[in-house]
């Protein structure tokens, strides 16, 4: 669905379902959406951008920019602290963009700044579809919940993604970094010490969060073998069940041995 920028809720009547337009003919007027006079083509970006945000929904909104290159003034700041010419050659040209080291645009000096980072993009796009047909359906056919779980699970990846290429870097490899413990009285830092990389803990957070939404969507292998037992009509036996059945039958047999009366046989 789009909207075109009019004030006239009239004018946004044939994006409403026809069984809502009785109820909601006012919809639009609740939030006026001002008059704004565009080209066609510009019609066309905006109608563009805003069917991106309908179908890939929450997701759409976290593409990175892709940084410009450090002002003269920071870099000016930088060097007056003391800073190699090949830190600053190298800060000059990455900004603070996590795939500096491995981008092959800005490699080539080709990187879009200050433009939507189309390394995200593709990637966005190719994880919603592949997570819209792990749901069982397509991007254009989907129903609500499955569209904001894809949502979700695409920008789960994305966020992994960001935190491996940082975790790719030398002086990450070892996935931690220092923390300044205490200060002076001027704010110099006086000790530092080890702690788990920021990165690491948020790929933890992240990966805990899509197995509780594969598990709620039964599309984990566990709850996956739970399903197709549950369908197929088996009854489907694990190991604990398993242990547990067995500690009952030898529970039944002792039961039956300790009711045995033995028998002697008659004295002469």
């Amino acid at each position: 669905m789009t909207l075109a920028l009019s004030s006239d809720p009239q004018d946004h009547l044939e994006t409403i379902p026809a069984s809502d337009s009785a109820i909601l003919p006012d919809l639009y007027s609740l939030l006026p959406i001002p008059h704004i006079d565009l080209t066609p083509s510009e019609s066309q970006v905006l109608e563009k951008y805003q069917l991106g945000r309908t179908v890939f929904g929450p997701v759409a909104s976290t593409v990175m920019t892709c940084p410009p290159p450090l002002s003269p003034e920071v870099l000016e700041s930088l060097q007056s602290a003391n800073g190699s010419m090949t830190m600053l050659s190298m800060l000059a040209k990455r900004g603070c963009c996590p795939y500096a080291k491995s981008c092959p645009l800005l490699k080539q000096e080709k990187a879009p700044h200050s433009e939507p980072c189309p390394l995200e993009t593709t990637y966005i796009i190719e994880r919603f579809v592949r997570w819209s047909r792990e749901l069982g359906s397509e991007p254009y056919s989907m129903t609500e919940t499955e569209r904001i779980t894809a949502s979700d699970l695409t920008q789960i990846d994305l966020y992994e993604h960001r935190s491996l290429s940082i975790l790719g870097e030398a002086e990450n490899a070892r996935l931690t970094d220092l923390s300044v413990k205490e200060v002076a009285t001027n704010g110099d830092p006086l000790a530092y010490e080890k702690v788990i990389h920021i990165n690491l803990q948020s790929l933890e957070g992240g990966r805990a969060q899509r197995r509780k939404i594969l598990h709620d969507f039964e599309l984990t292998p566990e709850m996956k073998t739970k399903k197709a037992k549950y369908e197929s009509g088996e009854k489907g036996v694990d190991l604990s069940s398993l242990q547990s059945a067995r500690a009952d039958k030898f529970k039944d047999y002792r039961n039956g041995q300790s009711k045995q009366v033995p028998t002697t046989p008659p004295t002469a």
